[in-house]
């Protein structure tokens, strides 16, 4: 989990992020993430936490990559492991 209060590049910040990531953000980066979210295919998920921040969750998403990320982080490891193998050897990656 991050904290967020200086200017972020929410784009950059939502492109490395998958479905139940979660950071902190007080007040105004919050409305920014928000603005953000929704500009990207983001859907967050914000709670007002006790010290005036918010707990920011990525609960959905448009973006095909994210999606796809998503499903890949869900699996075991062991799965994961025989997908690189046979990605690896077809050199679909390096």
């Amino acid at each position: 989990m991050t904290a967020h209060s200086d200017r972020v590049n929410w784009k950059e910040f939502f492109a490395d992020s998958i479905v139940g990531d979660s950071f902190i953000a007080d007040a105004p980066a919050k409305a920014s993430a928000v603005a953000s979210a929704k500009r990207y295919g983001i859907k967050l998920k914000t709670k007002k936490t006790d010290n005036c921040r918010y707990l920011c969750t990525i609960v959905d998403t448009l973006d095909e990559r994210q999606q796809i990320l998503s499903a890949f982080s869900s699996l075991p490891l062991d799965q994961l492991r025989a997908i690189y193998k046979a990605a690896n050897q077809a050199k679909i990656i390096t």
